[in-house]
């Protein structure tokens, strides 16, 4: 049985005071009294155990604090580098304005001259001499194709972000009586075309490059386009379908990035496909093509319902 002297010295103290300083030999009361020295043991534990606790939940609320402090530092340096690279993006846009404008001058004076010494002195030109001249008025068209690719590259995100009814019929109709089409391609629209929720300049870019696109690489003495859509449940799926030189599968993510060509011999600037896929992704779509070597070549785009 346990010894008063090994009791909690306030509780020893109080016990004396109340029984008196032989209150230990009272053997019936030892029960008694150890029972109330646990009751202070057990009191003791639990106030070390509530001291530890709120140490712990200071080191807790501390190390809270400073994660938030932490959390609000690194928003702030993200604000600073969002806004940072507006501005960056505005300047480059300028920019890409700017050289468009100072180059396209340059390069129609170039074809407005060799034009003229094409005609001036045309009987006095050998073949090699006209292949030349063709070859440079071949190269001006292809650096002001590339001018207007930037610029119209770097100003898909630009100005009124606002959305409204378009007709894809009718912005098709005004795609074909710009974009050249040679007479042995015959251009094929479905019926039933959509009335989506766009803008009706983008869209034109959009379909005007894939059908640029399926015009360049159609190598048929009988070449087909064929433009038409699905409707699923959240989006509209749009294709131009062409039977033109077809694409490996090893090429299909690269022809979406700016100046990559499948070929040096073609016409195209190598920004038309990154430009419909920079559309595609402003109105949260998908981008992705089909094809086979020899047998041509389906592009496939989605929209989102609004």
């Amino acid at each position: 049985m346990q010894s008063v002297k090994t009791m909690n010295p306030l509780l020893k103290k109080q016990l004396i005071d109340f029984f008196g300083e032989n209150y230990e030999d009272n053997s019936d009361l030892l029960p008694f009294f150890n029972t109330i020295e646990n009751t202070y043991t057990s009191y003791d534990e639990q106030i070390v155990t509530v001291q530890q606790a709120m140490s712990s939940s200071s080191e807790l609320i501390e190390h809270i604090n400073k994660q938030t402090k932490d959390i609000i530092d690194m928003n702030s340096q993200r604000e600073a580098l969002l806004a940072s690279l507006r501005i960056q993006n505005e300047e480059l846009s300028d920019y890409a304005h700017m050289v468009s404008h100072d180059l396209k001058s340059p390069l129609r004076n170039i074809d407005t001259l060799t034009s003229w010494l094409k005609e001036d002195y045309e009987s006095k030109l050998d073949d090699k001499g006209k292949q030349t001249i063709k070859l440079i008025r071949n190269n001006v068209q292809k650096m002001e194709d590339l001018v207007v690719g930037i610029l119209e590259y770097s100003t898909i995100n630009k100005g009124d972000a606002n959305t409204y009814d378009v007709k894809v019929a009718s912005v098709l109709d005004d795609v074909l009586k710009t974009v050249s089409i040679p007479e042995n391609i015959k251009v094929n629209v479905k019926d039933n075309l959509p009335t989506i929720k766009a803008d009706k300049s983008r869209v034109h870019q959009l379909f005007q490059n894939l059908i640029n696109n399926a015009v360049a690489f159609n190598d048929k003495e009988n070449g087909n386009i064929e433009i038409g859509h699905q409707e699923l449940d959240d989006v509209w799926q749009f294709y131009v379908k062409d039977n033109g030189i077809g694409i490996d599968k090893v090429y299909f993510n690269k022809i979406f990035k700016t100046f990559e060509r499948l070929d040096n011999t073609s016409t195209s600037a190598g920004i038309g496909l990154s430009i419909v896929k920079k559309i595609v992704d402003y109105y949260e779509g998908k981008v992705w093509l089909e094809s086979t070597i020899n047998e041509g070549t389906t592009f496939f785009f989605t929209i989102k319902k609004k």
